[in-house]
């Protein structure tokens, strides 16, 4: 089952009974950046920003490219 970026953040971050503010101060963002990426309201978050929360959660990043399913009924092409 696929999970959202914000579930594994919170799930990861739970597990290893951090607060969000602790996982903030490990990764050298803000709470409420963190509030927001686990609520998942700011869904564009940089690879470095979320590179930083796998590092203090001791976690592997791992980056896939999955079909939009709009784009093929659009006729986007490309390189």
């Amino acid at each position: 089952m696929t999970h959202t970026l914000a579930e594994q953040i919170r799930s990861k971050r739970r597990r290893r009974n951090a607060t969000q503010a602790q996982l903030a101060n490990l990764c050298g963002l803000t709470q409420s950046r963190i509030a927001e990426l686990e609520t998942g309201s700011n869904q564009n978050p940089t690879l470095a920003t979320v590179g930083k929360i796998a590092d203090a959660l001791d976690c592997t990043l791992r980056v896939r490219l999955v079909e939009n399913p709009t784009a093929a009924t659009e006729g986007r092409g490309g390189d």
